[in-house]
């Protein structure tokens, strides 16, 4: 699982250099066919709890001046 998890990654900052939110639903329709569905929502659950850079607070934005 670990070659999807990072093509899930690579998928998704693509989507996110488009500007944009990396669905569940992109993310499939840009891998293709020929992936179990189950594999690649545990994928994407475990790519989403590793917290994706869209999730992630700038570090200069938790700084109060």
């Amino acid at each position: 699982m670990s070659t999807l998890l990072s093509r899930i990654g690579v998928v998704a900052s693509q989507l996110q250099q488009e500007g944009k939110s990396p669905s569940l639903a992109l993310v499939r329709a840009r891998l293709g066919g020929g992936i179990n569905p189950t594999e690649l929502f545990t994928a994407y659950q475990s790519w989403r709890a590793q917290g994706s850079p869209m999730q992630k607070v700038p570090e200069a934005k938790l700084k109060t001046p």
